[in-house]
């Protein structure tokens, strides 16, 4: 049943909707590197940017995946519940409605699940972008960037507006478990990752007396 829902929601615009976030990222990839005047850069140094992107966009195909099998898997609990419970046909297509369409006051699991899942990856993978791209620069002090909202993490509050350097950064992975923290947040994944899921900081890049000169 869960294979059947799967391949549904694809035909139904899912998949549109996958193809228009992997446009979107490949196109602030261009804004990224038009800021760093990287087309005029070598051969050597595009190879090295793009082939550090392979493990951070596989993850990000995965979490798709994943966020539509979760999808269906969630559908299919409900209808075999209601089946199990005797509920009426016309019972199950409410309740099937309000899960995957939602009302005034919730988001339906399709939008809210590609909601979380497509915000963070996307975050993610853009930020990967960025720190290659920084590393290659030679940058190594970063500023945490975002602001602040009703509802931030203390993770993200703590560190909003203070400056890091990559060692400080690469020590946060080291935490406890914070609220909001992505499975696989390690030591490399932390620059992509941040305070984890829906996180709207960024690590912006200091420039040291050199590269001020350069």
């Amino acid at each position: 049943m869960v294979d059947d829902i799967e391949e549904a929601l694809y035909d139904s615009g899912f998949s549109d909707t996958i193809a228009y976030f992997q446009q979107s990222v490949e196109q602030v990839k261009g804004l990224i590197e038009g800021e760093f005047n990287l087309s005029a850069e070598s051969e050597m140094l595009r190879d090295t940017l793009n082939a550090g992107q392979v493990e951070v966009e596989g993850i990000a195909a995965e979490d798709i995946r994943s966020a539509s099998r979760d999808i269906s898997t969630e559908i299919a609990s409900l209808i075999v519940f209601l089946i199990v419970a005797g509920s009426s046909r016309s019972a199950i297509e409410d309740s099937l409605e309000e899960l995957i369409v939602g009302n005034s006051s919730k988001l339906g699991v399709v939008s809210h699940n590609t909601n979380t899942r497509f915000d963070s990856v996307f975050s993610a993978v853009v930020r990967s972008y960025a720190y290659s791209i920084y590393t290659l620069l030679g940058f190594n002090e970063f500023r945490y960037e975002g602001g602040l909202i009703q509802d931030s993490r203390p993770f993200c509050v703590e560190r909003n507006g203070n400056t890091y350097t990559t060692e400080q950064v690469k020590s946060w992975a080291d935490l406890p478990q914070w609220r909001g923290r992505m499975p696989g947040t390690t030591k490399e994944t932390i620059f992509f990752y941040l305070g984890g899921y829906r996180c709207r900081h960024w690590l912006v890049p200091i420039k040291n007396a050199d590269q001020q000169n350069a």
